[in-house]
């Protein structure tokens, strides 16, 4: 788990994870272009969407895949998607995230795998409160 101690854009955030990853591995989660996604709106430069079957509920805690969508840069090289597994508790509110695969604008980079539950922390982000509000009205 990523905790952030300071608000990042969603673009910063993209780029910071990018940096973490490692080398590249196999795709694990929903992939980008599956039908289903259904998009939240745009927040801090990037477009959010959720995989509606993928929202598990238990209380106030759901689990849920999401989607960041940042444009591109020139090159086409760089990270314009990521899909990750996250963790929303909806008392606080606060949104963690866990496996986590990252997408070029022309395909399948890599996969970070995280072996331990998403660890909700505190929301830095207005796209995260974008996820938040979404999931927590189900």
């Amino acid at each position: 788990m990523i905790t952030l101690k300071r608000p990042v854009s969603a673009a910063a955030l993209v780029l910071t994870l990018a940096g973490m990853a490692g080398g590249a591995s196999a795709q694990t989660l929903t992939n980008r272009d599956t039908a289903g996604w259904l998009e939240l709106g745009t927040a801090g430069g990037a477009k959010y969407s959720v995989q509606p079957s993928s929202i598990v509920r238990d209380g106030q805690t759901v689990r849920f895949t999401m989607k960041a969508d940042v444009p591109p840069a020139p090159d086409g090289a760089s990270i314009s998607t990521v899909v990750a597994e996250a963790l929303v508790d909806c008392t606080t509110p606060a949104i963690g995230t866990g496996t986590t695969d990252f997408y070029s604008a022309s395909r399948f980079l890599r996969t970070v795998q995280e072996e331990a539950a998403p660890v909700p922390v505190p929301v830095t982000d207005p796209g995260q409160t974008l996820l938040i509000e979404h999931v927590c009205k189900i």
